[in-house]
């Protein structure tokens, strides 16, 4: 289910320009990668340039990550990580992918991403995709850092780790182009300290739906 609201219309040099939204919703699988010993120099990130607030109650679980065995799975040959790097957890996401279109004198052009806005639960065979079992929050950066803008933030008690990665690989989802492409993101950024201290690499698997719609839509 998704939709569109316009935001925004008007002309410029007497062409008709018009910008729409429209929110994709999701369902994939987020495998967290870690290696024995990260160090970096640390820049904070400015709370206020975040696109969405975290502003909330905190969830009843006080853990990330209790998935810590690698599950069973085919991978594509790009979806790699490189050796000397180890399984850590594997989460479960849902959300939606927020896309933007310029319209101009009625001819659409391609659909294009702003950002995920997503939060990751454990187990979604013994939880459910409500926020008492949000443990992350999934979303973009305005500006790069490193690189890398894609976002993955803790909103647990006692951990405010955070880490932003950039996009290395991907392939197209084995169950067909209806749903999001699997990624291999590499970690450009770490902030905080907790869970995501150690992650060096996420890969995104087992999407279902989240693309964006035809240009004509």
């Amino acid at each position: 289910m998704w939709f569109r609201a316009k935001d925004f219309e008007g002309k410029l040099n007497n062409v008709e320009v018009r910008q729409t939204i429209t929110k994709r919703r999701f369902i994939n699988e987020h495998y967290q990668i870690s290696v024995d010993t990260i160090k970096e120099n640390a820049k904070v990130i400015n709370s206020n340039a975040l696109p969405f607030s975290d502003n909330k109650k905190f969830p009843i679980i006080d853990v990330i990550g209790t998935i810590t065995e690698m599950p069973n799975i085919d991978f594509p040959k790009n979806i790699t990580i490189p050796d000397h790097h180890k399984f850590d957890f594997l989460l479960s996401a849902y959300g939606v992918q927020i896309y933007k279109c310029f319209v101009n004198n009625h001819i659409p052009n391609n659909w294009t991403l702003v950002t995920p806005d997503a939060f990751c639960i454990n187990d979604k065979h013994t939880q459910t995709f409500t926020p008492e079992f949000e443990v992350v929050h999934h979303y973009f950066l305005p500006k790069l850092i490193n690189g890398g803008r894609i976002v993955w933030k803790s909103i647990i008690k006692n951990d405010n780790s955070l880490i932003v990665a950039k996009v290395i690989a991907q392939n197209t989802s084995p169950d067909g182009p209806s749903n999001l492409p699997w990624l291999v993101s590499q970690v450009t950024h770490h902030e905080g300290e907790g869970r995501y201290s150690e992650v060096t690499y996420v890969l995104r698997v087992n999407t279902q739906g989240g693309v964006a719609p035809a240009a004509e839509q």
